[in-house]
C-alpha cells in the first residue's frame, strides 16, 4: 500500500496534462496518453541522471500546476469569445493590443 502513494497524483496529472479539463469537460483517450509519458519521461529521466524521489515529484507537480493553467486560460478565452492565439496571449502577458 505504501508503494502506492503517488497512484492518485500521477492518474490526474496523466489526465490533466493530457487535455481534460478539472472544471469539467471532454477529454480523449490519445491526449490522456500523451499526458501518461510526460510524467513517465521525467520521471525516469530524473532516476537516470540522480536526481532525488522530492524533486521529482516537485517537477510533475509544476507540470500539472502548468496545465491547469493552460486550461484555465483557455477556457476563459473561450467563454469570453477571445480569438487571439494562445501562444500571443502568453508572449504578451495577457495585454491586449
Amino acid at each position: 500500500m505504501a508503494g502506492q502513494s503517488q497512484t492518485n497524483l500521477n492518474v490526474i496529472a496523466a489526465v490533466v496534462i493530457g487535455g481534460t479539463s478539472l472544471f469539467g469537460g471532454v477529454g480523449t483517450i490519445f491526449g490522456t496518453v500523451v499526458g501518461l509519458f510526460i510524467p513517465a519521461v521525467l520521471q525516469n529521466g530524473f532516476v537516470i541522471t540522480g536526481v532525488q524521489p522530492f524533486w521529482q515529484q516537485v517537477a510533475v507537480g509544476a507540470v500539472l500546476i502548468t496545465a491547469v493553467y493552460v486550461d484555465q486560460v483557455r477556457r476563459t478565452a473561450a467563454t469570453r469569445g477571445n480569438t487571439q492565439s494562445l501562444w500571443r496571449k502568453f508572449v504578451s502577458g495577457g495585454r491586449r493590443g
